[in-house]
């Protein structure tokens, strides 16, 4: 299982190092039945798509961030505008996430990248996160409709 805000290479790298561990011991790795994660936001236009989740995304990668650094408590009380400037870290930029690590775009868009992993990786279990951070239930509900009417057709199996 692959984490949703693990960029991508890093995460086909992880699954090419499991499938050389299961080959030099003797087992059968299927690596079509492995779940492989990504957050999703599909819209018709494309700069609406890239452009809607990105405070969303940016809330949920911060949050998740800064709960690493956590050593007692949790983060009910915390000001999470306070800690962006005073985090040690940069995260990655948005446009590196948008490349590499999240699938925002047309339905068109995703169907290809979503290809990709299955032609080149042998991926076939793809899971999409659709809602998170501060994103409108009517938006998310659009982007479902269009995974489900133009992107979920193409991958019948």
């Amino acid at each position: 299982m692959t984490s949703f805000s693990t960029p991508e290479a890093d995460n086909l790298g992880l699954f090419s190092l499991y499938a050389e561990r299961c080959a030099a011991a003797g087992k059968d790795l299927p690596v079509g039945e492995m779940p492989y994660f990504r957050y999703v936001h599909l819209d018709e236009d494309e700069h609406a798509a890239r452009e809607y989740p990105r405070e969303s995304i940016r809330w949920v990668r911060d949050l998740a961030t800064y709960r690493r650094t956590l050593t007692r408590g949790d983060e009910i009380n915390v000001d999470l505008d306070h800690w962006r400037t005073i985090r040690t870290t940069e995260p990655p930029s948005y446009e590196s996430e948008l490349e590499g690590t999240v699938y925002f775009g047309t339905p068109d868009d995703c169907v290809r990248r979503i290809e990709k992993l299955r032609d080149e990786h042998g991926i076939g279990y793809f899971g999409a996160c659709m809602s998170f951070g501060h994103m409108e239930h009517s938006r998310v509900m659009r982007s479902m409709e269009l995974f489900a009417k133009e992107v979920m057709p193409k991958f019948p199996d």
